[in-house]
């Protein structure tokens, strides 16, 4: 075999690894970033709740950071985290409709980015329910989501507390079948966050349902009945 044969194949695996590089710039220069903005990411959207608060300047930065690397990357989870720090800004901004609804509006498309990308990305479909149910979608259209998102991440405890929010906004008009399977979530967030999920109850004035979900086990029920009384008594 020629000198020339022998070295023909290496050429070519060297082409194709400079191409494979080449294709690899814009993720990599769009990721980077956001590797030095994951504590301030995790700060804003609230995975870390006794950090101290975002201050207007880091969610702003937050927001650039993650809205140029999200198109970049176009990573499902990528979209979904910009998701949540739209809506993190969106509640910062509760006393300024306009700021609200823009921002709201923002995440919504991050979320329909992320489910593009991935079907079953359940927290997308967890942050979409919310987001349309605060820009006005009907309890038929919650109810729609908050399938989708049963369906893709049923046991994933980060959700549960954010889609029984949003089910209890409707849960008097939701389908009965729905309903019966929000129950698990019900058990589920009682077991894993307490705390957030007595004041959630009592905000949406949903006790009596929540204690007969809970009447099959009087442990649980207990569970919850000594730290809601404690906090509301």
């Amino acid at each position: 075999m020629s000198p020339l044969k022998n070295i023909v194949p290496i050429l070519l695996a060297l082409v194709a690894g400079v191409s494979l590089v080449r294709l690899g710039i814009p993720q990599l220069v769009g990721g980077l970033p956001l590797f030095f903005q994951e504590d301030a990411r995790s700060r804003i959207a609230g995975g870390v709740p006794t950090a101290k608060p975002a201050t207007p300047e880091l969610r702003q930065e937050a927001i650039e950071v993650w809205g140029r690397a999200a198109p970049i990357l176009d990573d499902t989870n990528v979209w979904a985290a910009y998701g949540d720090i739209l809506v993190a800004e969106a509640n910062a901004n509760n006393d300024k409709p306009a700021v609200r609804d823009k921002r709201l509006a923002e995440a919504q498309a991050a979320y329909r980015a992320a489910l593009i990308e991935s079907p079953s990305n359940g927290r997308a479909w967890t942050m979409l329910a919310a987001v349309r149910l605060r820009l006005g979608a009907t309890p038929e259209e919650t109810a729609a989501l908050l399938r989708m998102s049963l369906r893709t991440a049923p046991r994933d405890p980060p959700l549960v507390i954010p889609r029984l929010d949003s089910a209890f906004y409707i849960w008097r008009v939701m389908p009965p079948d729905l309903r019966a399977d929000m129950a698990e979530q019900v058990r589920i967030a009682t077991v894993n966050d307490l705390w957030h999920f007595v004041r959630l109850v009592h905000e949406h004035y949903v006790l009596e349902p929540v204690r007969d979900i809970l009447a099959s086990d009087r442990d649980l029920q207990w569970t919850f009945d000594r730290e809601y009384m404690a906090t509301y008594h």
